[in-house]
């Protein structure tokens, strides 16, 4: 890396002899042998995903990955998220999985939901973050985009 991350967003090159660039606070674009990708690291997750592919020759390859640091999420918190949006299936709703520091927990925040619309309170040390639009089709509304715009606590 050839500086600290300052800017939201990085660019980065994985030359055979290394990665060259600088990371971003929020996420990197990272170019490799098979293409461009996305790449953003949390203290609670680590993503890239390949958003174009083309054969970059000299470069070396980048490897698509999803890791949880801390293991697997239960699929029972998912479960019990999932029948707390279904429960109100007119209304928008939220939760998120955290991590507690000792184990992964179910997060459900104050909230107020209708049918097109949602407000909460962030919770603190987010892994996973889920919402339902009621009875409208999912989507990414431009409220979901401005709402994703780094992971919170950099690279």
């Amino acid at each position: 890396m050839s500086s600290a991350a300052t800017s939201p967003i990085g660019y980065m090159v994985n030359h055979r002899g290394g990665v060259e660039g600088t990371q971003g606070i929020g996420y990197d674009y990272v170019l490799g042998a098979g293409g461009v990708y996305v790449q953003s690291r949390s203290a609670h997750l680590v993503a890239r995903i390949r958003t174009s592919c083309c054969e970059v020759r000299g470069l070396a390859p980048v490897d698509e990955k999803v890791e949880l640091p801390h293991g697997r999420i239960p699929a029972h918190l998912f479960e019990l998220g999932l029948r707390f949006l279904q429960a109100a299936p007119g209304a928008e709703r939220f939760f998120a999985i955290r991590w507690d520091g000792h184990g992964y927990r179910l997060a459900i925040p104050d909230q107020e939901g209708s049918a097109a619309s949602l407000t909460y309170t962030p919770a603190a040390d987010a892994v996973a973050e889920f919402h339902s639009h009621g009875h409208n089709r999912a989507f990414f509304s431009s409220t979901d985009d401005e709402d994703e715009q780094g992971n919170g606590d950099g690279p």
